[in-house]
């Protein structure tokens, strides 16, 4: 596919699209009445329905961008919730970590956030 769309071809990917999110949605639904662990809804699922929104918008074949560094960050803070005691302020206290750990990793971020 070219790396712009036509109307038509943008229309059917995102109707396509977003037909697969509310399907998936409908089977997590039915997961979760059965007790079953099938079907548990991931984040990679929202950023699929913002892709499927944009197609329809931009006409911007989705394989002409990627997300990678978008995973990369999910992955980073996933850790850091993971590694964090649960209790209050616990979204506080993931973000000043998360920022820590981004500081550490690039110095010259740091002055950026001084201010």
């Amino acid at each position: 596919m070219p790396r712009y769309l036509t109307r038509e071809q943008s229309t059917e990917l995102r109707d396509l699209g977003l037909q697969c999110c509310h399907l998936y949605v409908f089977a997590a639904q039915v997961a979760a009445a059965q007790s079953r662990l099938h079907f548990l809804i991931i984040p990679k699922l929202h950023i699929f329905h913002h892709v499927s929104i944009d197609i329809g918008v931009d006409m911007v074949n989705p394989r002409a961008f990627h997300n990678f560094s978008g995973e990369d960050f999910m992955g980073v803070c996933k850790k850091v919730v993971q590694s964090t005691p649960q209790g209050t302020n616990l979204e506080l206290r993931v973000l000043k970590r998360t920022l820590i750990k981004v500081m550490s990793i690039t110095p010259h971020a740091a002055k950026h956030f001084a201010t």
